[in-house]
């Protein structure tokens, strides 16, 4: 298994694809949507996704959209 990314730069990335994808994950924690558990979790799968470099290329690519990349391990969550 490759060593995880760093907990930051996969934090923001997270964040980054989430406001793309229309969902708003600290108004979701705030409601009760999302424990810590479940963000934690989603930084997690973050970290360990091997298309990080192509994630960031994607997201400056794109402006909105309906749904997470396949290639993206948060997409069901999103």
């Amino acid at each position: 298994m490759p060593p995880l990314g760093d907990p930051r730069q996969h934090y923001w990335l997270l964040l980054d694809m989430a406001r793309l994808a229309d969902v708003d994950l600290v108004t979701a924690f705030r409601e009760g949507r999302i424990t810590s558990g479940d963000w934690a979790g989603m930084v997690r799968a973050c970290r360990e996704c091997d298309w990080a470099s192509g994630c960031r290329e994607w997201m400056r690519a794109t402006e909105v959209c309906e749904a997470a990349p396949a290639r993206c391990r948060n997409r069901a969550r999103l």
